[in-house]
């Protein structure tokens, strides 16, 4: 049987209420040939059994015993992904039914764009429409301008729910850093753009939940807010190290000197393009 052309990706953790809704969004796609392979990270909540019936040969379905963190389990399913491209999807969001065949008609059509992503709606519990996300609209510039978008603000402009990335790219830059919680993404982001063109399709194709309790792992919270400054700390010292000749071109046009102060030489011929 041959490989689907897309592998949605799902993590799953105490979202009972909301992952049939999840599934069903990614069922209803006007494009058809992909698997799902989903992982409940040990949800308490009774979230398989609310999956319990659930008949599509293109799902497959795997528990961990206890909760081992959302990066692992990302990282169990593109381990287990064997499509072309990779769609992320959060188990609470939802997706408009022409979002893959949208941007799957970018990455077949522009070959150096390693990531298509879309803009996106907010919705609360009852998929009650909060507004547009005006952070997530944003147009389409060359990689060079995301890095030193990426330095200059530190703000995530791309939604992770929203991602199609090309699977090729992705065995380039690594899988997703098991340290991160809640800048595992940005880190990712990075690196797909040190090594090809980012894309984001003008539509609102995602709908991103934002929960009223602010429970979300990006809830507005300072657990959250003490764990993002160190990950960002920690995702920046990674790309020094890794002295990317994209980065050291965004790094200078910012601040020549810090440039020069943080090692970014043109002749330095050390440079990895490995974590």
């Amino acid at each position: 049987m041959p490989a689907p052309l897309i592998s949605i990706c799902i993590t799953s953790y105490n979202h009972r209420n909301f992952i049939k809704g999840t599934i069903e969004s990614a069922r209803q796609q006007t494009f058809k040939d992909w698997e799902m392979i989903l992982i409940d990270d040990g949800s308490t909540d009774g979230t398989l059994d609310a999956l319990a019936g659930l008949q599509d040969e293109r799902i497959s379905i795997h528990a961990f015993a206890a909760n081992q963190t959302r990066c692992v389990a990302l990282n169990q399913t593109l381990a287990r992904a064997k499509g072309r491209y990779i769609a992320i999807l959060n188990s609470d969001d939802l997706w408009h039914p022409l979002k893959l065949e949208k941007q799957l008609e970018v990455l077949e059509t522009h070959r150096e764009v390693g990531v298509a992503f879309t803009w996106v709606e907010m919705i609360d519990e009852c998929d009650t429409s909060l507004g547009v996300a005006q952070h997530f609209r944003q147009p389409n510039q060359a990689s060079q301008r995301w890095l030193n978008h990426f330095l200059s603000d530190g703000v995530v402009p791309f939604c992770h729910p929203s991602a199609l990335i090309r699977r090729a790219v992705l065995d380039q830059v690594g899988f997703y850093d098991e340290r991160l919680t809640q800048l595992l993404d940005f880190d990712l982001w990075i690196r797909l753009c040190e090594h090809s063109e980012a894309w984001v399709v003008p539509e609102v194709l995602t709908y991103e939940r934002i929960l009223s309790d602010r429970s979300n792992a990006s809830g507005d919270r300072p657990d959250v807010w003490a764990r993002t400054h160190w990950e960002r700390t920690l995702v920046y010292f990674k790309a020094l190290q890794r002295n990317h000749p994209r980065l050291r071109s965004a790094l200078r046009e910012l601040d020549p000197t810090r440039a020069t102060q943080c090692g970014f030489h043109e002749q330095d011929s050390q440079a990895s393009n490995h974590d």
